[in-house]
């Protein structure tokens, strides 16, 4: 990996909840890129979370989940990674989810100096709860 970072982890436990068929969004993590004399290109973006949904349901499939997204200095949306991490269905134990995204990916084609990185913890539909425990971003350049 690239020699410099840039991190954000935080260890708050939080949970969104759906009350109807909008989707609920909260923003879990978020970190700004530094500026392009100390970052002149993004080289990988790793994110960990720790979630699960509410543990029960009488429906199919998951609708739990957490994006990524890039937003620039105006704070307009460049990029999003949609439904990066899915919780299992009617799981009430935390589990790791990781992903990596190295320079041929398109989020760090459009993570550049100044950007800011968000997590969002996402759900959907009467009963759906996204819970989260622990969170990071880092961006090696």
């Amino acid at each position: 990996m690239a020699s410099n970072i840039a991190l954000v982890t935080t260890t708050q436990t939080v949970a969104v909840a759906a009350d109807g068929s909008d989707i609920k969004t909260l923003q879990y993590l978020q970190l700004q890129v530094p500026p392009k004399e100390t970052c002149p290109a993004v080289k990988v973006i790793q994110v960990e979370c720790s979630s699960h949904d509410q543990g029960w349901t009488t429906a199919d499939g998951s609708w739990t989940w957490s994006d990524l997204v890039v937003k620039n200095a105006q704070g307009l949306e460049v990029y999003r990674e949609r439904n990066m991490f899915v919780n299992l269905r009617a799981n009430d134990q935390f589990q790791l989810h990781v992903k990596i995204f190295d320079q041929n990916s398109e989020a760090v084609k459009n993570l550049t100096p100044g950007n800011q990185l968000i997590l969002e913890l996402n759900a959907q539909f009467p009963g759906w709860v996204n819970n989260a425990n622990y969170g990071r971003l880092a961006v090696y350049y």
